[in-house]
């Protein structure tokens, strides 16, 4: 009985230890998937996150720029009240900062130009946050932009170059001006470089040179004159003048003695280019500085043979350009006072007084021109101002 139920207690005793050791297996078994498993749905949501994070837009340090801006309408003028809008925002959010209302050189579109220096993470969120300030976001006119340029500091495209652009229409009706961190000595500056670097204001009319002065004639006769039959060389370029898209070149200067008439009426083209009249261009153009020779005796006999084509060309000239009957009083004399002359007699009329105008020569000159005579005059140029003409004698002949 003793060695039975010692072997039965034997027999339990393997089974219990069996039941522990396959315990302890399965055990260890789970652990292990369960670490495998744990292992894998880290790693997974580890590269999840790493895609999320890759997708997140990464936020970039706001940092200073430079940047000149332009606000636009393409064939319309920019409200003021975008200016206003535009200003008062600037006043706390730049750091430096100058603003212009300002009309362009070739369309003459009001648009609002300026010079910027802010804080900002990129160029695209500045852009539209200007649209919005403005009210362009999302109904904005139609073509209208804001462009932003980041400066690349040379030439005039710099902080005291664009402070001297920004004040080119200084003075102008339509002129606004703004300005934030900038001094007087920056500003004088400024418009001292634009005035000697800045591009000219004729950059986008034409130059009319001995080259180019036919065929430029010719397309405008064609295109730009409403009876292009009945125009003349020099009708036809009074009136390119007139139009403000060509003027004269300096090219016409460049001789072995630049004539100073000469030079003053090119100037008076380029300036005043309305007012210019045929003897301008003749002046300009053909280098005729007086209208024909001139005798300086009270009284002289010559033949109207040789005289026949100056005449007919004055006669042309005075039909082209016929002066009212205002200017016919500035002649210094009505037609029934001036004195009988027959058709070989050459009449010199002395002035009582000086003509200082240039203008008013060229209306003394159309004015006789217009009673049927052929004028020539000698005139007397002082050297410290060549537009001072004095005439001192008229000639007159039928």
């Amino acid at each position: 009985m003793k060695e039975l139920a010692r072997e039965t207690m034997k027999r339990k005793c393997q089974e219990h230890q069996e039941m522990e050791k396959t315990t302890q297996m399965n055990q260890q078994m789970f652990s292990k998937e369960a670490s495998h498993t744990l292992n894998k749905d880290g790693q997974e949501a580890a590269k999840q996150n790493q895609m999320k994070a890759a997708k997140k837009p990464r936020r970039v340090p706001e940092k200073s720029f430079d940047f000149s801006l332009t606000i636009g309408i393409p064939g319309e003028n920019v409200d003021g009240k975008v200016f206003d809008l535009l200003v008062n925002w600037l006043e706390y959010r730049a750091e430096m900062a100058v603003l212009a209302l300002e009309r362009g050189d070739t369309f003459l579109q009001l648009h609002v130009q300026g010079m910027v220096r802010i804080k900002t993470s990129s160029t695209r969120i500045l852009k539209r946050k200007i649209k919005e300030v403005i009210g362009w976001e999302s109904n904005g006119p139609v073509g209208a932009s804001v462009c932003l340029k980041t400066l690349h500091y040379t030439g005039l495209h710099t902080v005291i170059g664009l402070i001297g652009y920004c004040l080119k229409d200084e003075g102008a009706p339509h002129f606004k001006f703004y300005s934030k961190n900038v001094s007087e000595e920056q500003k004088a500056e400024g418009s001292h470089m634009h005035s000697i670097y800045g591009a000219s204001e004729y950059k986008h009319k034409l130059e009319l040179t001995p080259a180019n002065i036919l065929d430029r004639a010719l397309q405008f006769r064609k295109y730009g004159v409403k009876n292009p039959l009945s125009i003349t060389f020099r009708r036809c370029i009074v009136e390119m003048i007139r139009s403000g898209q060509y003027i004269p070149g300096f090219r016409w200067l460049t001789t072995a003695k630049i004539s100073k008439l000469r030079a003053e009426w090119i100037w008076h083209a380029c300036t005043s280019p309305h007012s210019i009249e045929v003897p301008n261009v003749e002046a300009i153009f053909f280098g005729v500085e007086t209208p024909a020779r001139y005798l300086e005796t009270e009284e002289d006999k010559t033949s109207a043979g040789d005289e026949d084509a100056k005449i007919h060309e004055d006669r042309e000239l005075a039909r082209l350009s016929r002066p009212g009957d205002e200017d016919r009083e500035l002649a210094g004399q009505d037609r029934e006072s001036r004195p009988a002359h027959d058709e070989e007699t050459i009449t010199v009329i002395k002035l009582e007084k000086p003509v200082n105008s240039g203008a008013d020569i060229h209306t003394l000159r159309e004015a006789l021109l217009e009673d049927g005579f052929a004028v020539a005059m000698k005139t007397t140029m002082k050297e410290e101002n060549p537009m001072d003409h004095i005439p001192d004698y008229f000639r007159l002949w039928d």
